[in-house]
This record gives C-alpha cells, sequence and structure tokens, in this order.
C-alpha cells in the first residue's frame, strides 16, 4: 500500500487527466508494474492476492487522486 500511495503522490497529476480527458499511458504503466490491474487475483497467477478490505483500500487511494483512476 505505500508503494501504491507513493506512486498516486509523485506520478499521478489529476490537472493533466482532467486537461487530456484520459489517463497517461505512463500512469496505467506505472499501475500495472505496481500489479494494480491484479489486486483480487490470487497469487497462485501472479496477481496480488489481497483480501477484500485491503483491494477497497487501494480502490479508494487511487480514486481520491482521480475518479477515473478508480473507474480504471
Amino acid at each position: 500500500m505505500v508503494k501504491l500511495r507513493e506512486f498516486c503522490e509523485t506520478q499521478i497529476d489529476a490537472r493533466v487527466i482532467e486537461r487530456d480527458a484520459q489517463i497517461p499511458d505512463k500512469v496505467i504503466r506505472g499501475l500495472k508494474e505496481l500489479g494494480a490491474f491484479g489486486m483480487k487475483i490470487g497469487t497462485e497467477y501472479d496477481g496480488l492476492g489481497l483480501s477484500q478490505v485491503y483491494y477497497n483500500k487501494a480502490l479508494a487511494l487511487v480514486g481520491s487522486v482521480h475518479p477515473a483512476l478508480g473507474a480504471l
């Protein structure tokens, strides 16, 4: 969760997302590298295997930066 918070604070600019009406490729790549797209997928399938509670916390964190990130 610490890495995700740091990424959100340093690598994501909500103003850019609003201005361009899209999430930059570098943000999507960064989230992919952190495993954000496999949060609920079991570790036996190379996901993070997060519980529902931690998944919700991660979703709230990225959604607090920009709502489009939560939807992604």
